[in-house]
């Protein structure tokens, strides 16, 4: 949708688009994240009927809720580069999530040697950060200078 919207020359129409259809993802994950936030035991059950570990698991369903939160809006956000044409930043800001994601997961599970709830939290930097990176890239506006070429 975003290559056709800037293949008619309606790069104007991109942050629109973007927004509409973060909008819809994000209130469909919301819906589901909500289901899942009130009823662990009944999504954990369908895996497992250990009492004791659907119990040790509910902290990280909570922090994995979170984290698909951040989702939602990211996930459509990096796509769209490709869709821009601007593989280059993509790249780049890949690279620098993954440096963060793993200097992170390095330090909460490796040196504090935290909780598999805690570790999980390296997912929800990993979004945000790539989130706030989209979102700077974004609206410096280098992509509407792009030239998609076949």
């Amino acid at each position: 949708m975003v290559s056709n919207c800037i293949g008619s020359g309606g790069s104007a129409q991109v942050k629109k688009l973007i927004a509409q259809i973060s909008r819809i993802s994000f209130i469909i994950v919301m819906v589901m994240i909500t289901l899942c936030a009130i009823f662990p035991q009944a999504i954990l059950s369908i895996y497992t009927n250990n009492d004791s570990l659907i119990n040790d698991s509910i902290p990280s369903v909570h922090v994995i809720c979170i984290d698909h939160d951040c989702i939602s809006f990211t996930h459509y956000l990096q796509q769209y580069f490709g869709n821009t044409g601007d593989t280059q930043a993509a790249l780049y800001i890949e690279i620098t999530t993954m440096i963060i994601y793993l200097c992170y997961v390095f330090f909460v599970g490796m040196y504090l040697k935290a909780s598999v709830a805690v570790c999980f939290t390296c997912e929800i930097l990993y979004f945000i950060v790539q989130m706030i990176a989209s979102i700077i890239y974004f609206k410096i506006g280098r992509w509407e200078k792009k030239e998609i070429r076949i």
